[in-house]
């Protein structure tokens, strides 16, 4: 590899990797665990609660697609618990 290359190379690392700095963890019984793992268990739980919902209310029958929109109201809310606790 040319020095122009390796010189590329590790700007485009550098830049990368520039927004790695800070990885907010979360004290749980003296053990850290990444934050972004708490956020999508949370996530996971309230897509299970809010499926308990739409069968409670029958609403699930008229979910076209039921898995797709499950994994993405999972989505949503881990980002949404992830935004609303570690927004700068």
């Amino acid at each position: 590899m040319t020095q122009k290359g390796c010189v590329f190379l590790s700007l485009l690392w550098g830049a990368i990797l520039a927004g790695c700095h800070h990885a907010p963890s979360i004290d749980v019984l003296g053990s850290f665990f990444p934050a972004w793992m708490l956020c999508a268990m949370l996530g996971v739980l309230l897509s299970v609660v809010m499926h308990v919902i739409f069968l409670k209310t029958k609403v699930v029958d008229h979910i076209p697609f039921r898995p797709l929109i499950y994994i993405l109201m999972a989505g949503a809310f881990t980002f949404t618990i992830w935004l609303s606790w570690f927004a700068n």
